[in-house]
Parts: structure tokens; C-alpha cells; sequence
């Protein structure tokens, strides 16, 4: 198959933001090759891929966080529909690139762009791994939560300059704090009502997280989601039924990959999951917090082959 390529930026993302020059290095780099795209706005995307759809490009190249590969994938599958979707490729330019990093891909964008160019001049294969969204009512996405995750992404989000460190400063501070049960957990964690759908039964419980992803991956290498698998159609389902400092104990084994035996941790692989709450929450998708919301349907989404090495 004789590659063919388009390039699209978020000039929004951390990395481009904090070093403009990174479009035009790409953009040098990537040549003619193809469509060369930079998007201010989600907006601008069904106008972007609708014309790379029309030049069939077989290969869309992506710079931006995961908040920017969600939205892009997103309106790729509504302008596409029945097609075959393109390949993608990352170019991590995000704050966390929790997809990128759970992939494997780990070089800055220049160099991630450089080594696919080389491979695809010098004619050898371009190495990909399939992973699946999820839809969540009538969003696309790989990980959503909606409770503890979520208000930890609210808080880390909130701070000027979020970065991994201070990601991973958060983290180790609300462990601390789920310890001697301090005021950052029970903020982060509170209790909350919700009747879920499990295996056409319904059960209502109180709960502080609630989180579904189709990737193991969560971030800071760990793989909470156990059973996320694009080969046999499953998510990863992840609740917490009590506050963080009755889980701390399995920590460690949920987020080296394996399942949990615990009556505090509802960790299991499903197709579906639906749930309604008893007061509206902010959920998350991917690192980008959506309007308040008490009814979800989630089940598996569309597969996408993304390109590693």
C-alpha cells in the first residue's frame, strides 16, 4: 500500500502554545507530502477531514493531546461513516497524551514525525496497534469518568500551568491525604447515588468514582482498566464503592493490570454499561470535563488502527 499522508496541528495544544515555532518545524519536516492543517477550533474539524476524505489519504497524522486526538476520531467518524478509516498517527502535544504514552509512544513530535517519514520514504511498514473507542450517550472517546477521576482531573486542570509533574505531585497528594482521610480526598472523592445497569439487573449503590475506559491505561503508567481490549470487544469498568482510603490496599495490583478481588472495587470487563445519578455531575472524557449529565449509555465504539513505531 503506497502511504499517503495529511497533517493536522491543534495550534491550542500545551506543547504549540509554549513553542509556536513547533507548526512550522512540522511543517518544513513534513513537506509536500500532503494536507497540511493547523485548527484553532474543533469547529474547523468536519471541514479538515472532509477534505482530506476527498483526497483519500490513507494516513491522518495528529499533534495535539488526547483531548485533540478524542475530538478529531470523534468528527472522523461521523464524516467518514461506512468508509474505511485512515490510519492515525500521534504527534504527542498535549499536558498528559495518556493514549500516546499507554501506545508506547514516547518521542517529542519532530522526532515521532521523522521516524514514521523515514520508514514510509524507505518503503518499510509502518508498525500500528488497533484500540477502540467508547461511546458514551453520543460522545466518542477512550476513557470516561464521572466522581473521583473526574474531580481530579477538574482540580489538576484548574491549575495555570498543568504539567506531568504536577499531575504526578497531585496524585501522591491525594494518596496522602486518602491516608488520614484528609479534606483533599473527601473533596476529590465524595460519596454519590447511582443505579447502574449491570447484566440487565439493576442495582443501585453509593459510590465515588465511576470509570469506564477502552484502554488499560489511566496515566503515570498504570493499567487500572483490567480486561480493556480492542481484539474481544471489551471496556474497562472501574468503581469505587467507599472513599480512597479503603482501596489503598489494592492500588498497587490494580495498577500493575490485574484484577482486584475486593468488595470495595467493582473492576470488571463489560460491552455495555448504563447508569443514571441521582443528582447531575460533571463527567470527563479524555482529560476535557463535559456539561453537567445524569444519564449515561456506554458501550464499545469503533476501532481505529494507531501507528507505534
Amino acid at each position: 500500500m503506497r502511504e499517503s499522508f495529511a497533517l493536522i496541528i491543534n495550534a491550542n495544544s500545551r506543547k504549540v502554545r509554549r513553542r509556536p515555532q513547533l507548526i512550522e518545524e512540522l511543517r518544513t519536516l513534513f513537506g509536500d507530502r500532503g494536507p497540511f492543517f493547523v485548527t484553532n477550533s474543533p469547529d474547523e474539524l468536519p471541514t479538515v477531514l472532509t477534505a482530506i476524505q476527498k483526497q483519500q489519504k490513507n494516513t491522518i497524522l495528529i499533534c495535539g493531546g488526547d483531548g485533540t486526538l478524542r475530538q478529531t476520531l470523534s468528527t472522523l467518524i461521523s464524516i467518514y461513516e461506512e468508509e474505511p478509516f485512515p490510519r492515525i498517527g500521534i504527534l504527542k502535544g498535549g499536558t498528559m497524551n495518556v493514549v500516546a504514552g499507554g501506545l508506547g509512544i514516547w518521542r517529542s513530535p519532530i522526532r515521532q514525525l521523522k521516524h514514521i517519514l523515514k520508514r514510509a520514504d524507505q518503503k518499510q511498514p509502518l508498525h500500528y496497534k488497533k484500540r477502540r473507542l467508547l461511546r458514551v450517550n453520543h460522545d466518542h472517546g477512550f476513557i470516561f469518568a464521572v466522581g473521583g477521576f473526574s474531580n481530579f482531573v477538574q482540580a489538576y486542570r484548574d491549575h495555570p500551568d498543568p504539567t506531568p509533574l504536577r499531575g504526578i505531585s497531585l496524585v501522591l497528594k491525594t494518596v496522602f491525604s486518602a491516608i488520614k482521610n484528609g479534606s483533599l480526598s473527601r473533596k476529590l472523592f465524595p460519596s454519590f447515588s447511582v443505579t447502574l445497569v449491570l447484566d440487565e439487573e439493576e442495582v443501585e449503590m453509593n459510590v465515588t468514582n465511576i470509570s469506564v475506559a477502552s484502554i488499560v491505561n489511566n496515566g503515570f503508567t498504570s493499567k487500572p482498566y483490567y480486561g480493556a481490549s480492542a481484539e474481544n470487544n471489551t471496556l474497562g469498568l472501574l468503581i469505587f464503592r467507599t472513599p480512597p482510603k479503603h482501596v489503598l490496599a489494592d492500588l498497587p495490583t490494580m495498577f500493575l493490570g490485574y484484577p482486584v478481588q475486593s468488595p470495595n472495587i467493582v473492576q470488571q470487563p463489560r460491552t455495555h454499561l448504563s447508569f443514571t445519578l441521582q443528582k447531575p455531575l460533571l463527567p470527563m472524557l479524555d482529560g476535557d470535563i463535559l456539561p453537567l449529565e445524569t444519564t449515561f449509555d456506554i458501550q464499545t465504539g469503533p476501532l481505529f488502527r494507531i501507528l507505534t513505531h
